[in-house]
């Protein structure tokens, strides 16, 4: 997927939870703009939030392996999840 594309969900307003999808089977939720960079050859992605509000765990992947993103139901969980084979 490209960069501009995957940017466009985060800037969409009112702003509206989703998964991203890699080619890897790994998903992750996004539940806030904040927490996604979208760069042309990096997507960065906190993981874990420390107490203040500073990630302590980050993804990086490249937008050419983002296969999907679709909109969380309800907005999802509380927390970005990564989930690989039915495993969390």
């Amino acid at each position: 997927m490209r960069a501009i594309e995957i940017r466009q969900h985060l800037r969409k307003e009112p702003f509206r939870p989703f998964r991203i999808f890699l080619s890897n089977g790994i998903h992750y939720d996004i539940h806030h703009p904040e927490l996604m960079y979208v760069g042309r050859t990096d997507v960065v992605i906190a993981l874990k939030l420390g107490k203040d509000d500073i990630p302590d765990e980050l993804a990086y992947c490249n937008p050419v392996h983002v296969t999907n993103i679709e909109p969380l139901a309800n907005g999802g969980s509380k927390k970005s999840k990564r989930k690989r084979n039915g495993r969390k």
